[in-house]
């Protein structure tokens, strides 16, 4: 087979994934082909994202690429190389940077314009990474294309570029706790396509005592803020505190997350837009007070991504609990999710990852957006009007918590170990530093090459849910000591390196902060 590779941003450990996997085809006998930017292009998501110098940037960028580790069969972009799109395609190809660029809740009038910007600046960028990808696939009659994440910008013009010549495509990601590959075979890396077919297939499955207790470890793990691989880790220096409020009736904790980066994507479009309007609709149903509401900002509202500040968010929600008498928790608050999640009697999301820590405790939550989650049965998960009138509260409120923790640990081994393609093959010692077997099973990959289908690298399951229960009791009782992860297999494991003098490449980057930060 003939297969491209490419990843156009150097961020990390996307492009060593990328390498590796290059190299299993290599071994395997099959043509590799790689396309990279030099930097000669106008503009891209990461130049927007530093706003520095850009002779600066695209040298980092470069010297971080897969050109770094081999030059073999290496295209470079030609920046003369264009092809006029619609004004619609070029716009569908940038909303998903620009949105995240701009950290925007809503596209009201003051953010218009920011946003039209930004995309026109990436309109000509598009175009030419476009061209040059047709050109690339068509010149090395390729068969396949790996690609990062397909969502930004250029990466999205590739992917493009691959469905317009009709050659099937995978697009890479960082799992969720970094070892192994998540996969996402003929849609970008936002893709709830695989996910939902995998928790579908396995939410009635029971696990086995291994299975569960690996589960149970990376729960645990994310719950009492231990170093667990993701790739952000919030509030770790958090402080206990009462519930803030002195209303009547159920206590409410609100935890919004930014929909900016899934804005516009397929998989995520609900059949509402607007969260303020559908948290107040799912308060009233429940017969809940306003002033017993707490809203607690998300975190990196606060934070700098790249030069990008949360200011439009935080303007949004802020504004929001004014006028509707909540109380408003700042981002750069110490004050404890956890403790708050504890206090309250249930939780309201828009699709965030704190669905877990809740669950865990034991508080209800309820869910108003599309996510990964959405058919696990760990939330109550209300995606519509009619769904909103159907919604039985008293049921909701009485589910037991060991049917709760059942579908979470299903659901989270799915996620964290069946979504994650070769996990044993791949492993992290760090969020940079990985260790890679000799060999992966290429013929498993080039099956689901073919058919567009993930095959998890665990497809087991037990009998009953005996194994399953002795789990969940340690949950229930918060018994951490005896959730342990089960032992790794021992395989022999290597690093991955570049080339020549780029080996000093990776010893720079580790002692500098990580790229979106």
């Amino acid at each position: 087979m003939n297969i491209g590779f490419t990843t156009l941003f150097s961020f990390r450990p996307h492009v060593e994934h990328m390498y590796y996997l290059l190299k299993q085809f290599e071994l395997a006998g099959d043509n590799v082909f790689q396309f990279n930017c030099s930097g000669k292009i106008s503009n891209c998501y990461n130049l927007e994202l530093k706003q520095g110098n850009k002779f600066i940037e695209c040298t980092k960028c470069r010297v971080g690429s897969l050109y770094s580790y081999s030059q073999k069969n290496c295209y470079f972009i030609d920046p003369k190389l264009h092809e006029n799109l619609d004004q619609s395609s070029k716009d569908e190809l940038v909303q998903s940077s620009s949105y995240s660029l701009t950290r925007i809740e809503t596209l009201s009038p003051e953010n218009k314009e920011r946003v039209f910007n930004i995309q026109e600046q990436l309109h000509r960028p598009v175009e030419v990474v476009f061209a040059n990808a047709k050109y690339w696939i068509k010149k090395n009659n390729l068969d396949f294309v790996f690609l990062f994440n397909g969502r930004m910008d250029i990466t999205r013009a590739v992917m493009r570029a691959c469905k317009e010549t009709q050659t099937k495509f995978c697009c890479i990601e960082r799992t969720l706790f970094a070892h192994g590959l998540q996969l996402n075979f003929g849609e970008n890396a936002l893709s709830l396509k695989e996910i939902h077919e995998l928790e579908k297939k396995y939410r009635d499955k029971p696990l086995k005592r291994k299975q569960a207790l690996i589960a149970a470890n990376y729960l645990c793990s994310r719950f009492k803020k231990e170093e667990n691989l993701e790739w952000r880790n919030y509030n770790k220096d958090a402080k206990n505190i009462h519930w803030p409020t002195k209303g009547d009736g159920l206590k409410v904790l609100i935890l919004p997350s930014s929909k900016n980066e899934v804005a516009g994507e397929h998989d995520w479009r609900n059949d509402w837009d607007d969260y303020q309007v559908l948290f107040e609709k799912i308060i009233n149903k429940l017969g809940a007070s306003f002033d017993n509401c707490v809203l607690r900002s998300h975190p990196n509202w606060g934070q700098k991504i790249g030069n990008s500040k949360g200011h439009f968010i935080l303007k949004y929600y802020k504004n929001w609990c004014q006028n509707k008498g909540i109380h408003f928790i700042p981002p750069e608050s110490k004050a404890s999710t956890s403790e708050l999640m504890k206090q309250a009697d249930l939780v309201l999301l828009n699709g965030s990852s704190a669905v877990y820590e809740a669950s865990l405790l034991g508080t209800p939550v309820i869910c108003i957006a599309r996510c990964r989650y959405q058919n696990a049965n760990i939330a109550k998960v209300i995606l519509s009007q009619k769904e909103l009138d159907e919604f039985n509260v008293n049921e909701f409120m009485n589910r037991p918590h060991e049917d709760v923790l059942r579908s979470l640990l299903r659901f989270f081994y799915t996620y964290s170990v069946r979504y994650a393609i070769f996990s044993k093959e791949i492993r992290a010692e760090s969020i940079f530093d990985f260790w890679y077997a000799k060999t992966i099973d290429i013929k498993r990959l080039k099956h689901m090459m073919a058919s567009y289908t993930l095959i998890p690298d665990d497809t087991d399951f037990a009998k009953n849910s005996d194994e399953e229960d002795e789990v969940i009791k340690y949950l229930q009782k918060r018994q951490w000591n005896l959730i342990t992860a089960p032992k790794e297999d021992s395989i022999i494991r290597n690093k991955v390196k570049r080339r020549g003098a780029y080996v000093i490449v990776d010893k720079i980057r580790n002692k500098l902060k990580r790229g979106d930060l």
